[in-house]
């Protein structure tokens, strides 16, 4: 991810690393699955969100990482 904290509804861009895969599964826990290589996302709620990736290669040979966004609540003044 380009960041692990970000504002309320506040877009954030996701990169895969390495060039020997040759498919993507992004899972960002909300319901939302993506297949990009480099996704953008937008979580629609505040707190923890884990965000799991799975690399498949050639082989069919999968690697998986997660990683953890925070997201900041909305603040009324």
């Amino acid at each position: 991810a380009s960041k692990d904290t970000v504002g309320y509804l506040e877009a954030i861009q996701f990169h895969a690393t390495g060039s020997d895969f040759s498919s993507y599964t992004w899972h960002f826990n909300d319901g939302v699955i993506s297949s990009d290589r480099n996704p953008n996302h937008t979580f629609t709620s505040s707190g923890k969100h884990k965000v799991v990736v799975q690399a498949t290669d050639s082989n069919n040979c999968m690697v998986t990482k997660e990683v953890v966004i925070i997201v900041k609540e909305i603040l009324f003044i």
